[in-house]
């Protein structure tokens, strides 16, 4: 037996030799057929080229996938023969191409040397099918000796494949047994359902009695639950309106008081004192022109009345434009920074006297101020969300010292103007003071309103805090329903949702197709808590876009689209739906 290490040398060199004896039986080939008038011996033998060359191209695939055969150390006595049997084709093919390479033929030859390559080539007529016989004895020898260098590849590989089907049977046999386990145990679980389904049948008819008793019991007590609070709803609302009674009076004496003392009191500012007791300490009240600062700083009712030519296409007809112009966004964000600049230097001033006693202004202490500029037929609006009772919302905010709150309620020809100013400060140092600027159209001139905030907050820090937003609210009819959504795709599905809302089809918490969540359904006299709703979704939001009917806002990495749509047309409308 072979050494190993001649055994690799043979292995090295069979690739090598198997490789150039192929290019050689390749180039006799080509010479033969490069022979015009070929006779019968010579297309015989090119043919003979033909089958040793498919041969040595099996061999020369063999040589390649050698090393990965297991028995290839055993085989090395093999690989020596047909290293030998290359060796010997290799010589015969180099003695052919030797020999015939002298003679050529030619058909623009003249005459007499083609007649001399025909005698030449009748001459080798002998040695051609000598050569003939040697290609077939070779082709024979290398095609055994290849045979049985891969025999016993294949019986191994039939073994391996034998292995794995008795594997594969096994398996099949033992999952049949755990399947038949399974579905045993799966019907005795059925049949036990089916006993406890019986049982818990019988235990419902036996309760049947008791459950509707106790149905009758609780109707009876809820019908009477709910004529109580009607008498007391009756009752609260016939204080309620006592007390606005109450108040009026107590403006028409406060006002003519002070036109008997010669005071001026501006009617746009109220101050809440939060219930404190008299004797506590308080910042100094500093007289300031508090109408001409809201007057002329905030939206006037000039600007106000130029600002919204510009929203609307035709301002008799009632027809708003398709979003809220570049221009107007220009002017609020303008008016607003000249506002911090007024109330802040209010807050600077109020700082230098930090425990003083009030003692120069008067204190209007009222949990409700409506400013004498409204005539009695605008008294609708004192019952507006919008009111003085704003000012009391304040209280929750962390201003333990003091609060100062300016408002202000001014009608328009297009509606609703409501200003309100806050300054305030904290025991920790914190200043914060804001400015917000309604509008709330009337529904004969517009549909869209806006309402645009700016807040600033110094804690400790020579610099401040600046805040602004800028918010589109819809003013929806009483026969319509208003419906709000949040969504994650493009503006287009946005706008593509009108359509489902139109036709009545969709109910709260519904998830439709285009990523869309549906929030509430409500009518019409709840919109004042839907638009309290936008607010709170907009805290921490950028606002990117906003048309009548569209309004997009940043939160974090996503970027979210509301939607303020028509769902179908009612006059009636469930209060639940509008708290969801």
């Amino acid at each position: 037996m072979a050494e190993p290490l001649s055994i690799v040398a043979s292995a090295v060199g069979f690739v090598g030799l198997a490789d150039v004896v192929l290019r050689a039986g390749k180039e006799l080939y080509a010479a033969f057929s490069a022979l015009k008038e070929a006779s019968r011996e010579v297309k015989a033998l090119s043919s003979e080229l033909t089958d040793l060359n498919d041969i040595l191209t099996d061999i020369q695939a063999f040589s390649l996938e050698h090393d990965r055969s297991p028995f290839s150390f055993k085989d090395g006595l093999k690989l020596e023969r047909l290293i030998a049997a290359l060796k010997m084709t290799q010589d015969d093919i180099t003695f052919i191409r030797n020999t015939i390479h002298p003679i050529r033929f030619n058909a623009s030859h003249g005459t007499v040397k083609q007649l001399k390559n025909r005698l030449q080539w009748a001459r080798m007529k002998d040695k051609l099918e000598s050569f003939r016989e040697e290609l077939n004895r070779h082709k024979f020898t290398l095609l055994t000796t290849l045979f049985m260098c891969g025999g016993r590849n294949d019986i191994q590989i039939r073994k391996n494949q034998h292995t794995i089907e008795q594997s594969l049977l096994g398996l099949q046999t033992s999952t049949a047994k755990q399947y038949h386990a399974l579905l045993t145990t799966l019907r005795e679980g059925s049949q036990f359902s089916k006993e406890a389904l019986r049982a818990i049948k019988g235990l419902e008819i036996s309760n049947q009695q008791g459950l509707e008793t106790v149905q009758a019991s609780i109707s009876a007590q809820m019908r009477t639950l709910i004529t109580n609070t009607q008498l007391i709803s009756q009752d609260n609302f016939k204080a309620q309106q006592q007390t606005v009674k109450v108040n009026e009076s107590a403006t028409v004496a406060r006002e003519q008081t002070n036109q008997s003392l010669g005071q001026t009191v501006a009617p746009v500012s109220v101050m809440s004192t939060g219930g404190r007791e008299e004797n506590d300490w308080h910042f100094q009240l500093i007289d300031l022109d508090v109408e001409s600062l809201v007057m002329s700083v905030l939206l006037t009712k000039e600007t106000l009345r130029d600002t919204l030519c510009v929203m609307f296409n035709d301002e008799e007809a009632g027809n708003p434009a398709s979003e809220i112009t570049e221009m107007i966004w220009s002017e609020i964000n303008k008016l607003l920074a000249s506002s911090f600049e007024a109330s802040a230097s209010l807050a600077d001033r109020r700082s230098r006297f930090p425990f003083a006693r009030a003692h120069s202004s008067p204190q209007v202490q009222a949990s409700h101020y409506y400013p004498s500029a409204l005539t009695p037929e605008e008294s609708s609006l004192r019952n507006s969300p919008f009111d003085a009772r704003n000012g009391q919302g304040l209280a929750s905010r962390p201003f333990k010292r003091t609060r100062r709150t300016k408002y202000h309620l001014q009608m328009t020809p297009n509606g609703l103007l409501s200003i309100e100013m806050n300054c305030g400060a904290a025991d920790d140092g914190e200043d914060m003071t804001s400015a917000r600027v309604t509008f709330i159209p009337t529904i004969k001139s517009c549909r869209v309103g806006f309402e645009a905030r700016l807040s600033r907050s110094v804690q400790n820090a020579p610099y401040p805090t600046i805040s602004r937003e800028l918010s589109i609210v819809n003013v929806i009819p009483n026969e319509e329903r208003l419906l709000g959504a949040w969504s994650t795709g493009p503006r287009n599905d946005i706008i593509a949702l009108q359509s489902p809302l139109s036709e009545n089809t969709v109910t709260p918490f519904d998830h439709l197709d285009n990523g869309t969540t549906v929030l509430w359904v409500c009518p019409r006299k709840f919109w004042h808590r839907t638009q309290r709703m936008i607010d709170r979704s907009s805290v921490g939001s950028q606002f990117l876009q906003s048309s009548p009917d569209v309004i997009t806002a940043r939160c974090g990495s996503e970027v979210l689209s509301m939607v303020l749509g028509h769902c179908g047309s009612s006059k009636t409308g469930n209060p639940t739906q509008g708290s969801q």
